[in-house]
């Protein structure tokens, strides 16, 4: 047959595609073949009567998608449709979309039949297509294809970012008079021009003004695959993410011999800002304290870094929270420069709060923060409450309660190097997967270097990175962890708010153990996500939505950012 689904919808009904017909049968599956239960996003899987025997003439298409699955044991031959579908509590089949348009990029998956319909709702638009073009070796990025009278590629990408995640707007934006078409009217993605650079310069541009600030232009010209770079045209807002402001730090030491950090690229991202660093013409101080969105006048967020020293887990989250709220953030200095870090939680707390009262000398204070990062603000609010300050609350993000049942067994150097390894690389939605018996077999001098060659493989690290960079921060990880295993705080009465990820193993029960540290005035919730996919897209946006429904927005005055 050729349909092999039925429905009658009437007037107000909720669009799906009904129920199987008769002598048919739909199967949900997962990416492993395996059936999904209602509510959950899977394949369609098509058996039955009414079944085609073959493509015509295309053996290696029908071994691709007429199979006998093992985890359907009772179906018998079965068609793989390439549809994307969920049963309805109900019973009824929805249809979202097709998974031939659906992509990985930099480890987000994407729909982009989801970007095109938001291009489409904008004005003047009549049609979009969006596809993923590497026009440069291991760059993929999102190009857009509009038909419209005329195109401003700025005013675009921001109306973008106000309804989709920042990783979904597409870097580049082609106008076009007409999509090109196939001989059966469909849209000939092969045949989708190589985008100009920069098409539609922006309303504000600036030319650079002197020699730094046009080399600077360049380099981010080089790295984005952008013509004409304004000087206030922001890194991030170009299309800039994790791994290229690696590159662009390494770039910068290579040309000016200035050592910048690049946490310094959060708080200053464009060629005009980054100028004023390089022109003082010495290797910038860093500072712990980075402010990831300004404000004026309101209560702002604090939050503190993981285990791993960095707050790049927490980009997408800013992204995504209302646009009054000030975020500021703590890294550890031990990333930067040869100081030691702390061994105890009471003196990071002590050490970041010395800081942080400089800008907010009192309360209510409203602090959080992932993992590690959690712990760090609940004894940050224990030492403000006991200074006489008030808390309005404490946002932990997955945060294991520090009790005595969390604590993880011993393990030895190369279990920890692995470990590490496997979150040096998380912030930048890569995956380093080293096993601890790899590194026994080799002697203790080589596994650095291994650990190094291997992140800089997957570009977690520069190039230009050495081991001391690589020690610096497997220091920075092991102190964490020795301040995590020795940090009992007794029971408290300190207003915690759990953000708890679904998909996470539930070894340490529903509350992760904040249950016996603050049985009263406990709050939590169940959120999508594991551990670490709960601080990046999509996922960040519920995180983002709780914390401003949960914590409004409220004027503050003697607050300075």
């Amino acid at each position: 047959t050729v349909w092999s689904t039925a429905v009658q919808l009437r007037q107000g009904d909720a669009v799906h595609v009904g129920r199987p017909i008769a002598n048919t049968q739909l199967y949900v599956l997962d990416e492993q073949q395996r059936p999904l239960p209602p509510g959950f996003l899977g394949e369609l899987w098509i058996g039955g009567a009414g079944l085609a025997l073959d493509y015509w003439l295309r053996p290696d298409l029908t071994e691709k998608q007429f199979r006998t699955l093992a985890t359907l044991p009772n179906a018998g031959r079965v068609y793989r449709t390439g549809d994307r579908v969920r049963w309805s509590s109900n019973g009824k089949l929805e249809h979202h979309g097709r998974l031939d348009f659906q992509v990985k990029l930099r480890g987000y998956r994407i729909e982009l039949g989801e970007i095109e319909t938001a291009l489409r709702s904008q004005p003047g638009i009549t049609d979009a297509v969006v596809i993923i073009r590497e026009d440069r070796a291991g760059d993929p990025r999102l190009v857009a294809y509009v038909v419209a009278e005329s195109l401003m590629a700025s005013s675009l990408a921001s109306a973008l970012r106000a309804v989709l995640p920042a990783y979904m707007v597409p870097s580049a934006f082609v106008r076009l008079d007409a999509l090109p078409q196939t001989p059966s009217r469909k849209v000939n993605r092969k045949a989708l021009p190589t985008p100009e650079q920069n098409h539609g310069q922006a309303e504000n541009f600036t030319a650079p003004r002197d020699a730094i600030e046009i080399q600077l232009a360049n380099l981010f010209s080089d790295l984005l695959n952008q013509h004409a770079v304004s000087i206030h045209d922001n890194f991030f807002n170009l299309g800039g993410h994790s791994l290229l402001a690696v590159q662009l730090v390494a770039k910068i030491r290579g040309l000016f011999g200035v050592e910048l950090p690049v946490s310094e690229l959060i708080q200053h991202g464009s060629v005009a800002e980054l100028a004023v660093r390089v022109q003082s013409d010495a290797a910038v101080i860093p500072s712990s304290l980075l402010t990831l969105k300004h404000g004026k006048g309101v209560q702002p967020l604090w939050l503190f870094h993981p285990i791993g020293g960095n707050v790049f887990c927490y980009l997408e989250l800013t992204r995504q929270l209302s646009s009054h709220r000030p975020v500021l953030a703590f890294q550890s200095p031990g990333l930067d420069t040869e100081e030691g870090t702390e061994v105890s939680v009471d003196a990071l707390a002590r050490r970041y709060l010395e800081q942080l009262r400089k800008h907010q000398p009192h309360g209510p204070y409203l602090l959080g923060g992932w993992c590690f990062g959690g712990v760090i603000a609940f004894e940050a609010a224990r030492q403000l409450r006991d200074a006489g300050e008030s808390i309005e609350g404490i946002v932990m993000i997955d945060t294991r309660a520090p009790i005595l049942a969390n604590v993880p067994k011993d393990a030895d150097d190369a279990t920890l190097l692995a470990w590490f390894a496997r979150d040096l690389a998380t912030p930048f939605g890569k995956t380093l997967h080293i096993e601890p018996t790899t590194l026994r077999a080799m002697p203790a001098e080589a596994m650095f270097p291994y650990v190094l060659a291997a992140a800089k493989a997957i570009e977690v690290l520069s190039l230009g990175a050495d081991d001391a960079q690589l020690q610096r921060y497997f220091s920075v990880y092991i102190a964490s962890g020795i301040a995590l295993q020795t940090y009992f705080p007794a029971a408290d009465t300190l207003p915690v708010l759990l953000l708890r990820a679904r998909d996470e193993r539930e070894d340490f029960g529903p509350s992760l153990g904040w249950s016996q540290l603050v049985p009263f005035t406990l709050q939590q919730m169940e959120l999508a996500g594991d551990h670490n996919s709960i601080m990046y897209a999509p996922q960040a946006s519920a995180v983002a939505a709780v914390i401003d429904n949960h914590f409004k927005i409220k004027p503050m005055l003697g607050v300075s950012l």
